[in-house]
């Protein structure tokens, strides 16, 4: 659940009780920076950033078809996406696969994503674009000139894609044909297959670019504000996607606009506030304790005295 925090007062008239705006957000500790792999072999693998420590964890055996990418959804569970566009469920402590939709056009998916909303976008390398939507089964599909590597990924609500030609490019959802470039990557990093955002809260999402190569797999930091590569680390296993367990929340950013006061007549409880904030895909709700949120952005009869807003976007988790 992401939520702000801003604490203000309403002022009142001169001598009179007052409330004035002041802001004190919350952030809660950071968690490690962890995400799953699937190699060439289709075999998981937990990777631990910090120590570039990779373990595996299960075979995935299925007669679907191989696996070009992974992804988390919102329900906490692991899927992956087969060339021939299969969704498919993945135990992650036994490797069994079950079937969970399939993308009616289009062919050779290597890229998977999911969004807040519990929607799948995978592209292919023949410039496939789909959506799938998991609960409901409706999808879409568009076909462009770009063409897929092998990972989409969002990053501070924008997604992304590792495409051919050693390209990251931001993807137009809603008109596929307009995605633009964002950068090159350098000329000394090709092959990069996976690309994957780990929350560690709602200010801090890193997104990592990994490379497919003998020898194994070079993990570098993607630094979006200078438009680079940092290099971290080489994994032992040659990545063919990657996923972590809330990277569906980098596709919603909550916004905080601020905050319109309605003064607050001299010793009556009629003033009034209104919250402006935004995330994309997403129904807000506002509450003055943190207890009983309403989707109304309007709060109205309040007296003078000190208020904490919270904004909840129903993400699971604190905005800083």
């Amino acid at each position: 659940m992401k939520q702000f925090h801003p604490s203000f007062k309403l002022p009142g008239a001169v001598a009179c009780l007052a409330l004035g705006v002041f802001f004190h957000v919350f952030s809660p500790a950071l968690s490690a920076q962890q995400f799953y792999v699937i190699d060439e072999n289709q075999k998981l693998h937990l990777v631990d950033i910090a120590t570039c420590q990779t373990t595996f964890l299960t075979d995935v055996s299925t007669n679907l078809g191989n696996f070009g990418d992974i992804s988390f959804h919102p329900n906490g569970k692991l899927y992956g996406i087969t060339f021939g566009g299969t969704l498919c469920e993945i135990n992650l402590q036994t490797g069994a696969v079950t079937q969970a939709g399939q993308i009616n056009s289009g062919s050779d998916y290597n890229s998977l994503v999911a969004n807040g909303d519990g929607v799948f976008y995978a592209a292919s390398v023949n410039g496939d674009f789909a959506s799938l939507n998991l609960q409901t089964g409706a999808q879409t599909h568009s076909n462009s000139s770009w063409e897929a590597a092998g990972d989409l990924t969002f990053h501070d609500g924008q997604l992304y894609l590792a495409s051919t030609g050693d390209n990251l490019m931001k993807i137009n959802i809603a008109n596929p044909s307009q995605s633009t470039v964002f950068f090159n990557f350098p000329s000394s990093v090709s092959s990069i297959f996976g690309i994957v955002s780990v929350v560690q809260d709602c200010n801090e999402v890193f997104t990592y670019a990994l490379t497919f190569e003998n020898g194994g797999s070079k993990v570098y930091l993607i630094d979006f504000e200078n438009q680079q590569l940092v290099f971290k680390c080489t994994l032992p296993v040659k990545v063919y996607g990657g996923a972590s367990q809330l990277e569906f929340e980098a596709a919603s950013v909550l916004q905080f606009f601020g905050v319109d006061v309605t003064q607050p007549t001299c010793g009556k409880p009629d003033g009034s506030i209104v919250i402006h904030a935004y995330a994309e895909n997403q129904t807000l709700r506002y509450s003055l304790d943190g207890v009983n949120f309403q989707t109304d952005s309007v709060f109205t009869e309040i007296p003078a005295g000190s208020l904490t807003i919270f904004i909840d976007d129903g993400d699971n988790c604190t905005k800083d």
